[in-house]
C-alpha cells in the first residue's frame, strides 16, 4: 500500500471538475453568521498540502505514545514504591510498637515521680549564699573528704602520683601486655613502662628491674591478710625468690598456677555471676570499659581496669604456633614448649597474681568488715 493510500480522502470540492457539481454548505447569510459578508472560497481547502499535514500527524502520535510509555513507566514505579512502603510498615511496626509503649511508661514514671512530694530546703542562694555555707561547712569538708578518700583508694597507691593522662597510659599496658601495674612495680617502673612504645622495650625494663619488682611485690603482699589466701600468697613469695635467682621459667609456671586459681576459683566464687559462660564475665568484670571509652569512665571503671585489665588478655585462646605475644595463662599451662615462656612473661605474670590476689583479699575483707559494723 503506498502513502498516498493511506491519505484520508477529501470529499472533491473543486467546481471546475467536469461532470460534478461541488457540494458546497448552503451559503451562511448575514443573519446566520453573525459576521457580515463574511464567506468561505471552496478554493482554500484545495490548496492544502496534504503531505505536510500527514508528517505532522504522524510525529504528534509518536509523541503521544512516548508520553503514554512513560506515564506507564511511572505508574509501575508508584506501584513499586507503595509496595516498598508497606514492606517498611509490617517491618517496623514491631519497633514502632515498643517504642511507644517506651514512651508511654516513661510519661507514666514522670506522672508518678510528680506526686512525690521532697522536703527539700528553701535556701534563698543568692540572697545569702554565704550564710548558707557556712551553716553547713562541716557537712560539706566532711563529705569532700569522703568523696576523696573514696576515689584515692581505687586507685592504688603506686599510681597515685600519676596525672590522668598517664594513667591510661597504664591501662593500656594492662591490657596489652596481659599484666597489672596496680600496687607494684614502683612508681619511677611504672613511668619508664608508659614511656616506651611497645610490648618489646617494656619486656627489656621488666627483665633489667627484675629484682626490684620482686621486692616490690613482696611488699604488696604484706597486705594479703586473710587466712584462706596465705598458701596463695606463699606461693607467690616463692615465684618472686625465683626471679631474683633467675629461675624464670619456675616462677612463672608458680605465678600462673596462683593466678588461675584466684580468678578461675576464687575470684569467680566471689562476683558470683549467673547464667551462661561465668568464667568469661568474672574476666571481664575488670575490664568494663575500652582504651577508647577512657575520658567516660567513672571513677570505679578506673579503679577496675588499673588493677585487672590484663586479665581477659591473659585468658586469650592459644593456639599452637601461632600463640599470643603477651603473658597467657593457656599457653602457659598448656602449651610450655610453644614459646609461652620467657624472663619477661615471669615477671608479667607475677605482677598480675599478685594484684588479682590482693584485689579479692581487700575486697573480701571489706565485706567481712561490713558484715561485723551492721
Amino acid at each position: 500500500m503506498s502513502e498516498d493510500d493511506n491519505r484520508p480522502q477529501l470529499e472533491d470540492k473543486q467546481p471546475d471538475e467536469p461532470g460534478r457539481e461541488a457540494a458546497a454548505e448552503p451559503e451562511a447569510t448575514e443573519e446566520e453568521s453573525g459576521a457580515p459578508g463574511f464567506r468561505l472560497d471552496p478554493s482554500v481547502v484545495a490548496k492544502v498540502d496534504m503531505t505536510r499535514l500527514l508528517s505532522f500527524q504522524a510525529a504528534a502520535r509518536q509523541y503521544s505514545e512516548q508520553i503514554a510509555s512513560q506515564f506507564a513507566s511511572l505508574a509501575a514505579a508508584g506501584d513499586r514504591l507503595r509496595a516498598m512502603q508497606q514492606d517498611f510498615v509490617k517491618s517496623a511496626a514491631p519497633s514502632l510498637a515498643a517504642l511507644v509503649q517506651r514512651r508511654d511508661g516513661l510519661a507514666e514514671q514522670m506522672r508518678q515521680a510528680a506526686r512525690i512530694a521532697l522536703p527539700l530546703p528553701r535556701y534563698d542562694f543568692g540572697a545569702d549564699l554565704g550564710r548558707v555555707l557556712d551553716a553547713n561547712r562541716q557537712q560539706w569538708v566532711s563529705n569532700i573528704r569522703r568523696l576523696v578518700e573514696f576515689v584515692t583508694q581505687l586507685i592504688p597507691d603506686n599510681l597515685r602520683g600519676l596525672q590522668a593522662e598517664k594513667l591510661v597510659e597504664v591501662f593500656k599496658v594492662n591490657v596489652e601486655d596481659g599484666t597489672s601495674l596496680a600496687w607494684a612495680p614502683r612508681t619511677s617502673i611504672v613511668e619508664q613502662l608508659i614511656e616506651v612504645p611497645d610490648m618489646e622495650a617494656r619486656g627489656v625494663i621488666l627483665v633489667t628491674h627484675a629484682s626490684e619488682i620482686a621486692d616490690d611485690i613482696d611488699a604488696s603482699l604484706a597486705v594479703v591478710a586473710l587466712p584462706e589466701h596465705q598458701d596463695l600468697k606463699s606461693m607467690l613469695l616463692e615465684a618472686t625468690a625465683a626471679i631474683r635467682a633467675g629461675l624464670y621459667r619456675p616462677a612463672q609456671a608458680a605465678a600462673c598456677a596462683v593466678f588461675d586459681t584466684v580468678v578461675n576459683e576464687h575470684m569467680l566464687k566471689h562476683l558470683a555471676y549467673t547464667g551462661r559462660k561465668t568464667k568469661d564475665k568474672t574476666r571481664n568484670h575488670f575490664r568494663p570499659i575500652e582504651v577508647s571509652e577512657w575520658d567516660d569512665a567513672s571513677f570505679a571503671e578506673v579503679g577496675l581496669v588499673l588493677v585487672g585489665a590484663g586479665i581477659s588478655t591473659a585468658f586469650q585462646h592459644w593456639d599452637r604456633g601461632i600463640g599470643q605475644a603477651s603473658f597467657n595463662r593457656n599457653g602457659s599451662t598448656h602449651q610450655v614448649d610453644d614459646g609461652s615462656y620467657s624472663s619477661a612473661h615471669a615477671v608479667r605474670a607475677a605482677l598480675i597474681a599478685h594484684a588479682t590476689l590482693r584485689w579479692l583479699d581487700e575486697a573480701l575483707a571489706a565485706e567481712q568488715d561490713e558484715g561485723e559494723a551492721a
